[in-house]
């Protein structure tokens, strides 16, 4: 067998054993008892930056620029490769939702299937071109930088790079990191809100313009007195939802946070992140709805927080509410009553003339 048939076997045992391990991943069995977390979280960096280079150097011997390539050469990155890999996936299933965290064990298991396809796709790229183009090729000649091999490896690399880099930009080291980062990329919703409303938050307009369409839309034309107060108030709830959803990451999900809750414990509250964002978004898009188009949203936000709030306070455990603790911003007792004002809040919005539920 030549050196380029022991390459293409080599390339498509890589493809098939890939799609062995993205199988394996989606069902993973995690080891009993469970590994230590910063020796997973070490060797997890470790076989990226082996992985990283193993694609480079096979990505190198098979298109050299100005030069032919050296299918022997490429033997050994790619057997390299195969094992890493496979090291990899085992790495990613041995982090323990129970133990370790659901978020964090997510967190790998998404970052390590997404390289493992990069992967695949660029050593079928790499088949592609060897069986498309070896005996067309003149001597001398590369493949240029354009070509499909060179855009796979470049997202192995970017997702390699993105995983290693340095605090919450790269892959969590903990659950307490993953579920602060997953609670700020869902806070996004709310920035959004509170800026759309910035946007529509316009004291006057022209009643001509106003079409039928716009009936009950509150940033379309004059507003009354009642409709302006409305507004007002639906904007300041939203702002002080999203404020307070904010609180909880940057006091009680700080790696400053004197909490040491369970990896339950901080999964159950990142539970409540997308029905609590995806209510107030709702909440805060009924100022376009008219009359009645506040009912549901309402009860939607207020089932939300309230779970929100029971994960909050389930942060600390078993142990009851400390009636002494003094009220500051972040703590237990701060939570509990800026909960109870802002179901106040809610419950009394009503659209100007609206009847009492």
């Amino acid at each position: 067998m030549s050196d380029v048939q022991k390459v293409l076997v080599s390339l498509h045992l890589l493809s098939t054993s890939a799609t062995g391990l993205l199988d394996a991943l989606t069902s993973p069995s995690p080891p009993n008892p469970p590994l230590p977390l910063p020796q997973l979280h070490a060797d997890l960096l470790r076989l990226l930056s082996l992985i990283y280079a193993n694609t480079t150097k096979l990505t190198l011997a098979l298109n050299p620029p100005d030069l032919t390539p050296s299918y022997n050469a490429a033997l050994v990155p790619l057997n390299d490769l195969t094992a890493h890999l496979s090291t990899l996936a085992s790495n990613a299933v041995s982090f323990d939702p129970r133990e370790h965290g659901r978020a964090l064990a997510s967190e790998v298991q998404h970052t390590v299937k997404d390289v493992i396809i990069a992967v695949q796709e660029l050593v079928q790229a790499h088949s592609v071109a060897i069986s498309a183009t070896e005996d067309l090729r003149p001597a001398g000649k590369g493949k240029g930088k354009g070509e499909e091999y060179m855009i796979k490896t470049a997202t192995v690399h970017q997702l390699i790079e993105r995983a290693r880099l340095p605090g919450d930009d790269g892959i969590s080291s903990s659950n307490a990191k993953a579920v602060r980062k997953r609670w700020n990329e869902q806070g996004d919703i709310l920035q959004d809100a509170v800026a759309e409303l910035d946007d529509d938050d316009r004291e006057s307009g022209n009643d001509d313009s106003i079409g039928e369409e716009d009936e009950f839309d509150l940033s379309a034309g004059v507003l009354s007195d009642e409709e302006r107060e409305f507004k007002k108030r639906l904007h300041a709830i939203v702002i002080r939802l999203s404020s307070a959803y904010n609180d909880v990451a940057s006091n009680l999900l700080a790696p400053t946070s004197p909490l040491h809750p369970s990896a339950v414990a901080l999964d159950r509250l990142l539970d409540t992140a997308v029905p609590l964002t995806r209510a107030v978004d709702d909440f805060a898009a009924s100022v376009y709805e008219g009359p009645g188009g506040l009912i549901v949203p309402k009860k939607a936000l207020v089932k939300a927080l309230r779970s929100m709030a029971k994960a909050i306070d389930d942060l600390w455990g078993d142990a009851p509410p400390d009636e002494s603790e003094v009220v500051a911003r972040g703590s237990r007792r701060w939570f509990l009553e800026e909960t109870k004002a802002l179901l106040l809040c809610i419950a009394s919005l009503r659209w100007p003339g609206e009847s009492k539920h």
